[in-house]
């Protein structure tokens, strides 16, 4: 089954690939000029409501690492582990089973609150990055 995308999906999308400047995490190809190739990709799945709009949680992966990486979770969750490092990753997995973080992102997904947020982020990622052309860029999740 197909998870719906919202507009907030949409706006945090744009974060995570500006964030890495347009180029895939794991693989480091380049996608500037066709950034349609590149994708978000969540350790956790988008379905895991608590987390599907955390930014630690989320990568710039192109569609055959996207594909590579979520078909080998493994895999995925040992590179996430190196890039994050374990702590992180244990914060993720707190985040995962609380309830009233899932509930809240659900409530500020339907009011659009989460979709203003990430659209504001990204226009000021898109400023720091006439700044900092080649830097990956950190932004503000929404909590």
């Amino acid at each position: 089954m197909k998870i719906k995308r919202y507009p907030a999906d949409v706006q945090f999308s744009y974060c995570i690939r500006e964030r890495a400047n347009y180029r895939c995490e794991y693989c480091h190809n380049d996608y500037r000029q066709r950034p349609q190739g590149l994708d978000c990709s969540h350790l956790f799945s988008r379905g895991i409501w608590a987390l599907r709009f955390t930014a630690s949680n989320a990568f710039a992966h192109c569609m055959s690492c996207h594909m590579k990486l979520g078909n080998n979770p493994v895999i995925f969750t040992q590179w996430a582990t190196q890039k994050l490092g374990e702590g992180q990753i244990g914060l993720l997995l707190e985040k995962s089973v609380c309830p009233d973080r899932a509930k809240a992102a659900r409530k500020a997904n339907k009011s659009g609150e989460i979709a203003r947020h990430y659209k504001q982020q990204n226009e000021y990622l898109k400023l720091q990055r006439t700044l900092y052309p080649t830097k990956y860029l950190e932004f503000i999740d929404y909590e």
